[in-house]
């Protein structure tokens, strides 16, 4: 079963503010939080639902592992921030972020996070898949061995977000921008090796 979250809250982990990109060999002992599936891509582990009452989520300084499916979700949930800072995802698979309600703009700050080994089996998923976005910042993160389509799809509305500083390495692609969309900024950014799709693929399509 899944684990519900049913108010704005933190979770702050022993490395909130070290960062697992430039300085990983200056993190302290992880905290781990283990998604209990460990390469049966049966969707028997857990993951974390987003549920009326929360507005607001800041993860910062954790480790995740062993997820099937995503990470977080929110469907129908009106989240208005959402702050990933300074994560390391390892050997998951299926989607990280899933933000589906497009009746608010959500400001996503994901900023510093380390994305390795992640598969996509019995899925086809962006890593981020959201809706409505605004003034929100996806930099300075690092994906290696990523086996899925684009760390970052948008498909609704998009204002006033930078994609910018990011290092990708055997990745699907960088994002996939199918929104309504005005003041974006790709910039900065290191692609090698991109496995499916385009590494910037920016189309009028919504809904994709």
């Amino acid at each position: 079963p899944n684990v519900a979250l049913n108010k704005s809250l933190s979770l702050i982990g022993p490395n909130a503010g070290i960062s697992p990109v430039t300085n990983l060999g200056g993190r302290v002992a992880k905290a781990v939080i283990n998604g209990g599936n460990v390469g049966a891509f049966d969707g028997s582990g857990f993951g974390f639902t987003l549920m009326t009452g929360v507005t607001s989520l800041t993860v910062e300084g954790l480790t995740f592992t062993n997820f099937d499916g995503n990470v977080f979700a929110s469907s129908l949930v009106p989240v208005t921030a959402v702050n990933l800072h300074q994560n390391i995802f390892d050997e998951n698979n299926g989607g990280l972020f899933y933000k589906f309600d497009t009746s608010v703009a959500t400001d996503f700050d994901v900023v510093d996070n380390l994305i390795t080994d992640h598969s996509m089996m019995v899925s086809n998923t962006a890593l981020f898949f959201l809706g409505n976005v605004a003034n929100s910042q996806f930099n300075a993160n690092q994906a290696t061995n990523v086996a899925s389509r684009e760390l970052f799809n948008v498909f609704h509305t998009l204002t006033n977000t930078t994609f910018n500083n990011n290092v990708l390495n055997n990745t699907g692609g960088l994002v996939g921008l199918f929104a309504n969309q005005s003041g974006v900024v790709v910039d900065g950014n290191q692609i090698t090796t991109t496995t499916q799709f385009a590494a910037i693929n920016v189309d009028t399509f919504i809904g994709q």
